[in-house]
C-alpha cells in the first residue's frame, strides 16, 4: 500500500512487533492493550486502501480490523489511534482539495464510517454493559467507595470521575519524560533540544564538512573512476554550480544509461535550471526505465514531478 520495498516493510513490522515496550506490557498483564496495538496498523492499512481508491478491499479490511480492534475493549488505545486517524484525515482532506478530488474524499470517509460503525455494533455486547455499570463505579463518579472522605477535597476531585491524585498515581514522573528532539536538520547543521522537568537545553550542532567534500569532489573528478553522480547530487542539493552539476550528471547517465535514479537527478537539475520542457522529457525516460525495473516508487515520483511542472 505504501509501495515500499518488501524488506523495508518486514523491518518495520519486526521493529513494531518486537519493541521492548511490548514485552513489558505483556509481562504485567496488559494483554488487551497489546492486542489493540497489534490491530491498529491493520485499521490504518484499510484506510490507506480506501484512500488509494481500492474501495472493496479497503472497506472489507477496515470492517474486519475495526471489529477486532473494538472487541479488545481497550478504549484508551482506540482513543490514541483515533488521534492518528484524525491527522491522516486532515492530510487526506488537504490533498483532496489540492487535487480537486472531494468526491473521492467523501466516498472514502463514508465507507470508513460505515465499516467502523458495523465494528462498533459488533462490540455493543461489551460496550453497553460496561457503560451501564461504569456509572456506578469510581470512574463514573457515583460510587460510595472512597479512599478517605475527610482527606479528599474539592480541589482533588474531577467532575463526575476519579480523584486527580488517584488518576495520576501511575503517570510517569517528570524526570521520566526526558525528551530528546532533533530538528531543523540540514546536510551540515541540526538543532538538538533536551527537555526534562522544568528545564530545556538547546544545542546547535554544526559539521563543517562542506570544504572537505568540495575538495574531495574536485580531486576525484579528475581521476579515472569519477564519482559524477555523487558530485552532481551534492551540487544540486546544496545550491552549488548547476552548470557543473548538469555536466556531471550527463556523464553519469552516459556511463549507466539504465540507472533511472541518475536520470531522475538529471530531471531535477533541469527543473531547477528552469528548463521545464527538458525536465518533463527526462522524467518520461525515468518512467519507462523504472517501469521496466518494476520500481513503482520512482514511477510515482516521476509522475508527481511531471504534474507539478505542468502547473
Amino acid at each position: 500500500m505504501l509501495k515500499a520495498k518488501p524488506w523495508v516493510g518486514i523491518l518495520g513490522a519486526l521493529a513494531y512487533g518486537y519493541a521492548s515496550y511490548n514485552g513489558i506490557i505483556m509481562e504485567v498483564g496488559h494483554i488487551t492493550k497489546f492486542a489493540t496495538m497489534g490491530y491498529a496498523p491493520m485499521v490504518l492499512a484499510g484506510l490507506l486502501l480506501l484512500a488509494n481508491k481500492n474501495y472493496v478491499w479497503g472497506f472489507l479490511l477496515t470492517l474486519i480490523s475495526t471489529t477486532l480492534l473494538f472487541i479488545q475493549n481497550h478504549a484508551q488505545m482506540v482513543y490514541y489511534l483515533f488521534i492518528i486517524i484524525l491527522c491522516f484525515g486532515a492530510a487526506f482532506l488537504y490533498q483532496s482539495i489540492k487535487e480537486k478530488q472531494l468526491a473521492h474524499f467523501g466516498k472514502t470517509i463514508g465507507l470508513a464510517v460505515v465499516a467502523s460503525a458495523i465494528g462498533i455494533m459488533a462490540y455493543a455486547g461489551i460496550l453497553l454493559p460496561t457503560n451501564e455499570y461504569g456509572k456506578e463505579t469510581m470512574r463514573g463518579g457515583r460510587s460510595e467507595l472512597t479512599l478517605d472522605k475527610e482527606k479528599d477535597s474539592k480541589e482533588n476531585k474531577t467532575e463526575g470521575g476519579l480523584d486527580k491524585d488517584y488518576a495520576f498515581m501511575w503517570s510517569y514522573g517528570k524526570m521520566e519524560t526526558f525528551t530528546i528532539d532533533i530538528s531543523d536538520i540540514t546536510p551540515t547543521t541540526a538543532n538538538i533540544t533536551l527537555c526534562w522537568e522544568n528545564t530545556k537545553v538547546s544545542l546547535n550542532v554544526v559539521a563543517d564538512i562542506d570544504a572537505k567534500i568540495m575538495k574531495s569532489i574536485e580531486s576525484n573528478v579528475m581521476k579515472d573512476n569519477r564519482p559524477y553522480y555523487s558530485a552532481a547530487s551534492y551540487y544540486y542539493e546544496n545550491g552549488k554550480d548547476l552548470i557543473k552539476a548538469a555536466e556531471w550528471v550527463d556523464k553519469a547517465v552516459a556511463a549507466n544509461p539504465k540507472a533511472y535514479w541518475v536520470v531522475l537527478l538529471k530531471a531535477k537539475i533541469q527543473a531547477k535550471q528552469g528548463d521545464k520542457k527538458a525536465a518533463i522529457t527526462t522524467l518520461e525516460q525515468v518512467i519507462v526505465l523504472a517501469t521496466e525495473d518494476k520500481d513503482d516508487a520512482y514511477v510515482k515520483q516521476a509522475k508527481d514531478m511531471i504534474a507539478t511542472l505542468k502547473k
